[in-house]
């Protein structure tokens, strides 16, 4: 079974041991971006740095994301130097920026540890669909309460047909929190509280 952008993966591989051999163990992520940046470019390795992804909702841009690299614009880096082993949220973040990208390759590497720690991850893009249920509004539910329901319904209903499914709980917790238009706002004096909600324009 062939290995995806296998030769393209060994190149960007041998940069990333160079720059950890040049800067050392124990230093910021910036600095090994910045390294890496310069490793690429002597090897002439198509690249681009934290370019802004924009994911659209209701003809707006509801949120952004910054994915480190994209290395032939085919594969997403993603570095981080934490002095740990790599858990869910980082890989999370990874598949965010691999499905707004849609790119099928990612690398998630960790410099923060004594040598260098890549994770090579697969995105298979699955077929996505939506079911409903309201059994449990019916005869339950109605007047203004109803009134919210539906907009989170109309709100969740397009976040899939613009977005489908694969992005992580924050991700999708934004676009829901621009789709809605909602907030809150409270005001904690010394002897009273007041929370109220509000929509914005």
């Amino acid at each position: 079974m062939s290995i995806i952008y296998e030769s393209r993966s060994h190149a960007i591989r041998s940069c990333l041991f160079h720059v950890q051999n040049d800067v050392g163990v124990g230093r910021d992520e910036e600095d090994y971006h910045k390294a890496l940046i310069m490793c690429f470019r002597q090897n002439e390795i198509p690249f681009v740095s934290k370019q802004p992804h924009p994911l659209m909702l209701f003809g707006e841009e509801a949120h952004r994301l910054f994915p480190d690299f994209s290395v032939w614009q085919s594969i997403t880096l993603e570095l981080k130097a934490v002095p740990r082993r790599l858990g869910a949220p980082e890989f999370v973040q990874l598949f965010d920026y691999l499905k707004c990208r849609g790119d099928s390759l990612g690398l998630l590497v960790n410099m923060g540890l004594d040598r260098v720690f890549i994770d090579r991850v697969v995105r298979h893009p699955e077929q996505t669909r939506l079911t409903e249920s309201w059994r449990y509004w019916s005869g339950q539910i109605d007047g203004k309460s109803r009134e919210i329901g539906l907009a989170v319904r109309d709100v969740l209903r397009e976040i899939f047909r613009q977005h489908e499914t694969g992005y992580g709980t924050e991700v999708v917790s934004k676009l829901i929190h621009f789709g809605l238009r909602w907030g809150i706002a409270a005001n904690f004096g010394k002897s009273h509280a007041e929370i109220t909600g509000m929509r914005r324009r």
